[in-house]
């Protein structure tokens, strides 16, 4: 592969990264709108604003937490097995999860935090959830 095919396909990457970052971002707008308009009707603007502020703090937050953890620890990955199946046990799963835990408590934290809140804010999602559990 030359030199120039190597950068077009960077640019390209980047072009592509950019867009999504943007449509990311347009989301994340709409939903904080759509959010604290909803959020107005039942508490008054002032306080729905402040809601919508303090979520989208808290979410920005721990994208800082998540990116700065990424590039201050290097985490040695484990060496890939080829005869390892693809699908693990409950109990290798178990085990991987609490390594993960206790490598990165604040990240595993912030993560049950938030999966419980959008999990106790959807009764469509519990639901789901109670039946994938049974």
């Amino acid at each position: 592969m030359r030199i120039g095919d190597r950068l077009d396909h960077l640019v390209g990457q980047a072009a592509l990264m950019l867009v999504a970052l943007m449509l990311a971002m347009l989301g994340t707008i709409s939903l904080a709108i759509a959010a604290c308009v909803a959020l107005a009707q039942v508490w008054g603007v002032p306080l729905a604003a402040l809601a919508t502020g303090a979520a989208l703090l808290v979410l920005a937050l721990v994208a800082w937490l998540v990116a700065r953890d990424g590039r201050t620890r290097d985490v040695a990955q484990p060496p890939v097995d080829a005869g390892m199946p693809a699908a693990l046990g409950a109990a290798e799963l178990g085990v991987a999860l609490a390594s993960g835990i206790r490598a990165r408590p604040k990240e595993a934290t912030l993560i049950a935090l938030i999966t419980g809140m959008v999990a106790g804010s959807s009764p469509g999602l519990r639901r789901s959830l109670e039946r994938l559990i049974d």
